[in-house]
């Protein structure tokens, strides 16, 4: 890579980095990342105490299958000089959290749940795989692989283990099947 920018700062390219046109590249992260489980998830974490509404993270929850066919329709209405419909690739997190299964263990350890089993505990997402799967047949959204859980297992484990605030907040929210909200938390890292 270094080797790359050195050339690009001579004023050398590689044809792999150069286009004949001006070239729009459209990509997403965080899909099938489950976050405040809708009204309901959201009252509970009220109802113990954490504010809600001080931050747009507050408010980050899951897709639902007419947020991925609004999106397929907004790229199929448009087209490039060939007829061809815009793709974007969606960056999926692969799994979340087994919210039921950790309760049974004490919320304790981090269990994920990969997605292609569902989603976790009470969330609901009617539609939302064959959406997916639909935009993908159209060929308008591309899926790639952006991360397991997002965020990191071992900060989260070793709050776990020490106790304290960290670890009272992580079973809060995992009570109310919301695996973190991250700008209360950074420290949960990423992957």
């Amino acid at each position: 890579m270094l080797g790359f920018l050195k050339n690009l700062r001579k004023g050398k390219t590689h044809a792999a980095f150069t286009f004949s046109r001006p070239l729009v590249l459209l990509q997403s992260d965080d899909w099938g990342r489950v976050g405040v489980r809708d009204k309901e998830g959201f009252e509970l974490l009220r109802a113990h105490g954490i504010r809600l509404g001080e931050h747009p993270y507050d408010l980050y929850s899951m897709e639902t299958a007419d947020d991925v066919a609004a999106l397929a329709e907004l790229l199929r209405r448009h087209h490039d000089s060939l007829g061809r419909s815009p793709c974007i690739t969606l960056n999926f997190c692969t799994a979340n959290l087994d919210f039921p299964r950790m309760r049974r263990q004490g919320l304790v350890r981090i269990i994920p749940l990969p997605l292609s089993k569902g989603l976790p505990g009470t969330w609901s997402r009617p539609g939302l795989l064959e959406a997916y799967r639909e935009g993908i047949k159209q060929g308008v959204l591309n899926p790639g692989v952006h991360g397991t859980i997002h965020f990191s297992e071992l900060a989260v484990s070793k709050a776990l283990v020490k106790g304290g605030e960290r670890a009272e907040l992580l079973r809060t929210l995992w009570k109310a099947e919301t695996p973190y909200i991250f700008w209360r938390m950074p420290w949960v890292g990423y992957e």
